[in-house]
């Protein structure tokens, strides 16, 4: 989420005013995705 963060702190500072939630959920998906797969090791997900 923080690097999400960065970014969208970039574009504004460039000038470009942005809504952030693309950065902001897309980093926060994939942190969550690498802290599953730390923390359970498999990919299902609880389904398989």
């Amino acid at each position: 989420m923080f690097l999400g963060f960065l970014s969208l702190m970039f574009l504004i500072s460039k000038g470009r005013p942005q809504a952030g939630l693309p950065f902001l959920n897309g980093f926060a998906i994939i942190g969550f995705t690498a802290a599953y797969l730390l923390v359970y090791q498999d990919l299902g997900f609880g389904f398989a």
